[in-house]
């Protein structure tokens, strides 16, 4: 069945999600995806896809810039190519990502440039599939947790004519949800498992240190270390107040994937598709992935073990 467009619109992105995760905002994605046939950024991209010079360190990079991303976030910026060297409108490459697949040093040149629209337009833009016609250029769809949302001022200053949809739930349900979850991998939760202090600190890649300085730059300024139930709720409740209170009016919808098409698609001015809504229940498997990284987590610390006991094993006689 063919996606719902808006053919006319050619503007960037088309919606700026402003919930934070764990909100719905898989089956946000989903239904975004299904509605304008274009991509949808959100948190599983940036787990896919977090390093070596990936999203992970893209992000962390990214707050530590926080106080000029909005001007950065202008269309029309240029940015230096890692392929051609030219100044462009847009990398040939997202972040850990390279022609053939091979890893590049795109998030090198972003680090140096600070260029945040330019991975994210990469990301979004149409594929070379699509025709126009079906698609307009520069079109996508944004709907991300913890990272960009909390940027969502800056990019509707760049993309003024998106709109904005803020995921929600009740907060009492979201603070279990994250502490069930996501928050079972922040590095300032004092809960989190040995094992996942142990990939936080001895595994250089990805999910371990990468994601771990990810997670401390962006997550932990938002929850100040305060992972109580009250506190969760209280945070949640203070975030949403502020999305609410400083949208421009007209431009944003409260939205509970409950609620399915109707008032989404009202909103967005595209048609109702004939199918179900999409729900997307990823507890279980963000559970699963957890568990993976805890066990990660107890082979690097085993790894390391048996590399000391072999290296005094060598060094001991020599002692001797």
């Amino acid at each position: 069945m063919a996606p719902a467009h808006s053919a006319s619109y050619t503007g960037g992105l088309k919606v700026i999600g402003t919930g934070l995760g764990r909100t719905g905002t898989s089956s946000l994605k989903l239904a975004l995806e299904r509605l304008y046939g274009a991509k949808c950024y959100h948190m599983t991209e940036v787990i896919e896809n977090g390093g070596p010079f990936g999203w992970f360190d893209f992000w962390t990079d990214v707050s530590a810039v926080r106080k000029p991303v909005g001007a950065l976030l202008k269309r029309g910026t240029q940015y230096t190519d890692e392929c051609t060297g030219k100044l462009t409108t847009s990398p040939s490459v997202l972040p850990g990502q390279g022609h053939h697949g091979a890893a590049t040093s795109t998030h090198g040149r972003l680090r140096k440039h600070h260029r945040l629209p330019g991975a994210l337009y990469l990301y979004l833009r149409p594929s070379p599939a699509i025709t126009p016609e079906k698609n307009p250029p520069d079109s996508g769809v944004f709907s991300v947790t913890f990272q960009a949302c909390m940027y969502w001022k800056q990019l509707l200053e760049a993309y003024p004519d998106a709109k904005l949809v803020h995921s929600t739930r009740s907060p009492e349900s979201w603070a279990k949800s994250v502490m069930d979850t996501v928050f079972r991998i922040q590095p300032d939760n004092a809960q989190r498992s040995l094992g996942v202090r142990l990939i936080h600190a001895l595994f250089p890649f990805k999910v371990g240190r990468p994601m771990a300085r990810m997670l401390r730059s962006v997550v932990s300024p938002q929850t100040n270390g305060d992972f109580t139930p009250d506190g969760l709720v209280k945070k949640f409740k203070e975030w949403e107040a502020s999305v609410i209170a400083e949208a421009p009016k007209g431009k944003l919808l409260v939205f509970k994937a409950e609620q399915g098409w109707e008032p989404l698609c009202k909103f967005l001015g595209v048609p109702v598709p004939d199918e179900p809504f999409p729900h997307v229940n990823d507890t279980k498997e963000m559970q699963k992935i957890i568990a993976a990284i805890t066990a990660v987590g107890w082979i690097t610390a085993a790894m390391y073990v048996a590399a000391i006991a072999w290296a005094a094993g060598k060094v001991m006689p020599l002692l001797r």
